[in-house]
């Protein structure tokens, strides 16, 4: 009976620590918010964030930066286009409003891919030279 016990908490454990990575990572704001999220077999690996400070009507800017491993897994899901010079400068007005000075892409060498949802929109730079995500979530 105690090693029952004991069973059944060790799979509890590991279910709630799995839960805890999903439901604090930026994955999981993109799900609830997007209904989309990076798919765990791309194997990456977020390496940088920053937040527009909080608002009551959750409004605001959220920046990832993301390593990836698998990248025929990520030409699957992001149909990447050639990004635009007006798209450009609306990504720097983003990055400038989060004081973001640091972790700014060459966007000359980036595909752009995007999706909208309410208002609320979901940018992703992809960097296959350096494999590398860069995510910028907007909240209207």
């Amino acid at each position: 009976m105690k090693k029952k016990l004991l069973i059944i908490t060790l799979f509890m454990a590991i279910g709630l620590y799995f839960a805890v990575q999903f439901f604090f990572s930026f994955n999981a704001s993109l799900f609830f918010n997007f209904d989309f999220t990076v798919p765990f077999d791309a194997d990456y690996r977020q390496v940088y964030e920053k937040h527009s400070k909080a608002s009551l009507g959750g409004e605001g800017i959220r920046y990832h930066v993301v390593s990836y491993e698998n990248e025929e897994v990520i030409d699957e899901v992001f149909d990447g286009k050639k990004i635009s010079v007006d798209k450009m400068n609306e990504i720097y007005v983003l990055l400038d409003e989060i004081d973001e000075k640091e972790n700014i892409p060459d966007m000359t060498k980036c595909l752009y891919w995007n999706m909208t949802k309410n208002d609320d929109e979901l940018m992703v730079l992809i960097d296959k030279n350096s494999r590398l995500l860069y995510i910028i979530e907007v909240y209207i």
